[in-house]
C-alpha cells in the first residue's frame, strides 16, 4: 500500500511538472506578443514643423501609411495604392485622387516658392547632424553661375531625415508642400540668405527696400516623437460628403487669403514675381 501511495506521488508530481513546462512557453508566447503589439502601435512617428507661410504642421508617418494636418485641411494616404485624401473638418467635405495628381496639386499650389528655390543648384551633401532629435542630412545650394538669382534668394541650407522605414511617398508630399525638392528624405528644416518674404509671391511681400538681407527660416521642425496612435487617423472620418473638385478645399488656409491672386497663381506662377 505504501509502495502505491509512493508510486502515485511521483506520477502525480511528474504530470504535474509537464504540466507546467507544457504552459511556460505559452506564457512566454503572449508575452511577446503583447510586446511586439505594443512596439507595432509606436511604429508611428509624429513630427511637428513649423513654416512662416503655412504655419504649423502636423505629420504622422508609418512605413505604411501618411497624415499631414495643415489648419483645418488634413491629407491622408495609404499603401499601396498611396491614393491620397484631402478633408476638411470644417466643411465635413473631402476629394480624393492619385498620388500623381496630389502631388502635382500641392506642386502647382507652391509653385512660386519652387521656382526661386530651383534657380540655386547645383544642391551638394554637407555633412550631417540631429534635427528635434532625428538624424539629418545637410544639403546646401548656391544661385546658379554663383550670381543672385533673380528672386534674390541666396545659400540654402537643407536638411532631410533619410530613414528608409519611412515611405518616399510621404517624404515626396510633405516637401511639395512646403515647395521644396524632395531630396531622397523627409524635409526637416530649410533656411535661406534674403529678405523676410523673398520667397512669397509678389502681392504677398512685405519686404522693403530698406529691409536687410539675413538668415530667413522657411522650415523648422520643433519636435518628433514615436507615439501610439488610432489607426483610424490614417483615414477620412465618416460622415464627411465628396466635393465637386479639390481647388477650393486644398487652397483653404493661409494661402487662401486672395482666392484671384491664387487662381492666377495657378495659371502663372513666375507672373505673380514680377515687381509690382
Amino acid at each position: 500500500m505504501l509502495k502505491s501511495n509512493i508510486v502515485y506521488f511521483f506520477l502525480r508530481y511528474f504530470l504535474l511538472s509537464c504540466a507546467f513546462l507544457s504552459l511556460a512557453p505559452i506564457t512566454l508566447t503572449r508575452a511577446e506578443a503583447e510586446t511586439e503589439a505594443k512596439t507595432e502601435a509606436k511604429t508611428t512617428l509624429k513630427i511637428r514643423q513649423n513654416s512662416p507661410a503655412l504655419g504649423t504642421v502636423v505629420v504622422f508617418v508609418t512605413p505604411h501609411a501618411f497624415r499631414l494636418e495643415k489648419g483645418d485641411l488634413i491629407s491622408v494616404a495609404r499603401a499601396p495604392e498611396w491614393t491620397v485624401h484631402f478633408f476638411s473638418l470644417k466643411k465635413k467635405l473631402m476629394v480624393k485622387c492619385k498620388f500623381d495628381q496630389a502631388v502635382k496639386v500641392a506642386r502647382m499650389a507652391e509653385a512660386t516658392t519652387m521656382a526661386a528655390i530651383e534657380t540655386n543648384s547645383p544642391w551638394k551633401k554637407a555633412g550631417s547632424g540631429k534635427i528635434a532629435g532625428l538624424s539629418a542630412q545637410c544639403w546646401t545650394g548656391q544661385p546658379a553661375g554663383g550670381k543672385s538669382s533673380s528672386f534674390d534668394v541666396r545659400n540654402l541650407t537643407y536638411w532631410v531625415y533619410s530613414d528608409k522605414s519611412l515611405p518616399p511617398q510621404c517624404a515626396k508630399f510633405v516637401a511639395v508642400t512646403y515647395g521644396l525638392p524632395p531630396m531622397d528624405g523627409f524635409p526637416l528644416q530649410m533656411t535661406y540668405l534674403g529678405k523676410s518674404s523673398a520667397l512669397y509671391p509678389a502681392h504677398m511681400r512685405t519686404s522693403t527696400s530698406e529691409e536687410k538681407v539675413r538668415v530667413r527660416s522657411w522650415l523648422e521642425t520643433s519636435q518628433s516623437a514615436r507615439v501610439a496612435v488610432e489607426d483610424s487617423i490614417f483615414s477620412v472620418p465618416k460622415g464627411f460628403k465628396e466635393a465637386a473638385n479639390y481647388t477650393d478645399l486644398y487652397l483653404e488656409g493661409p494661402l487662401s487669403r486672395d482666392n484671384v491672386i491664387i487662381k492666377d497663381l495657378l495659371r502663372d506662377p513666375k507672373a505673380l514675381f514680377q515687381s509690382q
